[in-house]
């Protein structure tokens, strides 16, 4: 069962990768639902062409060679080295495998003006376009991605192409214009694109197989049918029980896309199902959901002590959340110096202790806080959070000037966190330039996550 990554302990987003942590990898984390985070799959795919996963040693050989010469600036050589692949029945077209290669050696303008000149010898390929929907998707052109792979998907594949290799394209082409329908939130056309991957599921390979399930699902939740997401996501329990179960991932589902009252009615359903003594899983994943949503009360109980050692980890992790969340400081600082400890190497659980500890009136804790938070930056000097708590630290310690330069710092490395914006409020505040903290402040209010700052801090 996936694990709850320590090193993802930042506060808003904390709670967000603790519901992940017990759900399936893969799922879009993201809150706009016109993002599709397979694309993140699709980005470090790297490769354009089709061919097989384990190539025979002929054909594996000649693209040892073809690659090496291209690494060497010797196109020419590659050229012909190539010349025997084009009516290989696994390689979907030189041109494609020319291109990659220049994008594997890091040679991405030539790659790209190589496939150009390719249309200009003969543009009705089908490999050549589902190239440019790659590109395009990973370039998120949405429209253009749409258009390039309908278009691809009409010419005719090549006749010496194996029954395998014309399968592996065609549905790329397809599975590709559900991602682009997705991103131009047409969710209609995803699921009718995603319903047609599912018919011919059966020979997919495991990871294909939860991309398109969890597309279909992603596609039904932002139409408002609850019942086909389910569906979806129980044919992907079934292919793989390890996972959590499917009314959770439905939930969870219904959460990311900002659908708070459904999702809990899910959360309370899996639940039921799942019985009165229901694993730590299914209540660790509605506690998480509970306190993101600053419902500490209802999540409470869903943590209390168990005999089982069950993702054990995980919940010490939401009851020192919980613990921030009530005001109980010395629980919460017991909790988080006991995951620091254990867990040196995470950044946001540093975070979470230093900006406990500066709280405390013994000012030997203050400054262990201040030396957590440099520490922190100086192990990670680009860490965006890590910056921003350095700030809160040291706004909290009366220095404002360094706390403005290590905010401003935050601000460079990333977007601002819910905690980074309170900390800017504060600061601005405590500069003396209200209408800038005003700003800070509305934001904070308008973005999600839990409350973890008391009203005197």
């Amino acid at each position: 069962m996936t694990r709850t990554k320590l090193s993802d302990l930042n506060a808003a987003a904390f709670l967000r990768a603790a519901s992940v942590a017990v759900m399936l990898m893969g799922i879009c984390c993201c809150s706009d639902p016109g993002w599709c985070d397979v694309v993140t799959e699709i980005e470090s795919g790297g490769s354009l062409g089709a061919t097989p996963d384990t190539p025979d040693s002929t054909l594996a050989e000649l693209l040892r060679q073809a690659s090496q010469s291209i690494a060497a600036g010797n196109v020419d050589a590659a050229i012909e080295q190539l010349k025997p692949l084009a009516t290989n029945p696994e390689v979907s077209d030189v041109d494609v495998v020319m291109a990659d290669m220049f994008f594997a050696a890091g040679r991405q303008r030539e790659g790209l003006q190589w496939l150009e000149q390719a249309t200009a010898r003969n543009p009705k390929r089908m490999a050549i376009y589902l190239s440019f929907c790659e590109i395009a998707v990973r370039q998120k052109r949405w429209f253009d991605g749409w258009n390039l792979s309908q278009t691809g998907s009409r010419i005719k594949a090549p006749e010496h192409w194996s029954d395998a290799l014309t399968r592996r394209v065609k549905r790329r082409l397809t599975f590709l214009l559900a991602v682009c329908n997705e991103g131009r939130s047409d969710w209609s056309g995803a699921r009718g694109a995603y319903e047609s991957l599912v018919a011919d599921i059966g020979n997919d390979s495991d990871s294909s197989r939860r991309e398109v399930l969890v597309g279909l699902a992603r596609a039904c939740v932002q139409l408002g049918d609850g019942e086909a997401a389910f569906a979806a996501l129980a044919i992907l329990h079934e292919h793989d029980p390890r996972l959590s179960p499917p009314r959770q991932l439905l939930a969870q589902m219904y959460a990311q896309n900002g659908m708070i009252d459904q999702a809990d009615q899910t959360y309370q359903l899996n639940l039921s199902e799942v019985g009165v003594d229901a694993d730590a899983n299914a209540k660790l994943a509605y506690a998480s959901f509970l306190l993101y949503n600053n419902e500490p009360q209802k999540a409470e109980p869903l943590l209390a002590e168990s005999d089982s050692t069950d993702q054990q980890n995980d919940r010490i992790i939401l009851q020192a959340v919980l613990a921030r969340m009530q005001g109980r400081r010395e629980d919460a600082r017991l909790l988080f110096s006991k995951i620091h400890r254990d867990h040196p190497e995470s950044i946001d659980a540093a975070n979470h202790l230093a900006a406990i500890l500066v709280e405390e009136e013994n000012e030997a804790m203050r400054a262990r806080a201040l030396q957590i938070a440099e520490s922190t930056v100086r192990n990670a000097p680009k860490s965006a959070d890590g910056w921003a708590t350095l700030g809160w630290v040291q706004l909290r310690l009366g220095d404002t000037v360094t706390a403005e330069t290590s905010l401003l710092q935050s601000l460079k490395l990333g977007k601002p966190s819910r905690d980074t914006l309170y900390f800017l409020g504060k600061l601005k505040r405590a500069t003396g330039n209200p209408k800038d903290a005003e700003m800070f402040e509305q934001m904070f209010a308008a973005s999600n996550g839990p409350n973890l700052f008391s009203a005197g801090e």
